[in-house]
């Protein structure tokens, strides 16, 4: 019986494993397949010695050493095919959360890259609004003594004009990436990956703030836009 036992285990292995051999006989084995394997053929493993345990249990209580062998046959089939659906069952459970994780990880790395582009594109405009507040000023100051400055004056409405043009531009692009994070965030089970979630939580933070003074700036550049306007 025991010899019955160890031979259907050993036939379970094989089977189960024979869908891994391509993988596991690789040069650079894939470990998502080799652990997919695995736990396939500890599924079927297990199912198929708890069945024919069970089954030889079944038919002993039966009667006779034939009802014994016949149960422990019967059961080890039936215990390889759920064994098998379940090591199925648990390895597309493990896939989907390694699929989740790496979506985790992508978003956060978008959340960064966002924010980093923001910082330096906010850091540009900030020394940008201190050069033409000077070089207007100067403008000013030269039209007052008697000279013409208009021109100069228009060229300088033109490019914060434009600037205004771009700010708005990155302020739309980076509130549909705030929106973006926000419904992913608010739709992931937050608990499997506390601290990437809270990560992501702190990236998303830094954007609102970073959009936040990007607008800032760009509310800058209209009150230049308008004080030109008014001069002209």
């Amino acid at each position: 019986m025991r010899s019955l036992l160890q031979k259907m285990i050993l036939l379970a292995l094989v089977l189960t494993m024979i869908s891994g051999c391509a993988t596991t006989g690789a040069q650079n084995p894939d470990p998502k397949k080799a652990d997919e394997t695995r736990t396939k053929t500890e599924g079927a493993v297990v199912g198929t010695a708890v069945g024919a345990g069970a089954g030889a249990a079944i038919g002993a209580i039966m009667g006779g050493s034939k009802n014994t062998v016949a149960g422990a046959v019967v059961g080890g089939i039936i215990g390889l095919i759920a064994g098998a659906a379940l090591g199925e069952s648990v390895a597309e459970k493990k896939q989907e959360y390694v699929d989740a994780e790496s979506r985790l990880d992508n978003e956060i790395k978008i959340a960064v890259a966002s924010n980093a582009q923001l910082k330096d594109y906010n850091s540009q405009t900030e020394t940008r609004i201190v050069a033409l507040n000077e070089e207007i000023s100067l403008l000013n100051s030269r039209q007052k003594a008697g000279e013409d400055n208009l021109k100069q004056l228009m060229q300088k409405q033109n490019e914060i004009r434009t600037s205004i043009t771009e700010g708005e531009q990155q302020k739309l692009d980076k509130e549909k990436d705030l929106k973006a994070l926000n419904e992913y965030l608010s739709a992931i089970d937050q608990n499997q990956q506390q601290l990437k979630t809270a990560q992501l939580q702190e990236e998303i933070d830094k954007l609102r703030e970073n959009i936040l003074m990007l607008d800032d700036n760009n509310k800058q550049l209209a009150k230049m836009d308008d004080s030109l306007t008014v001069r002209k």
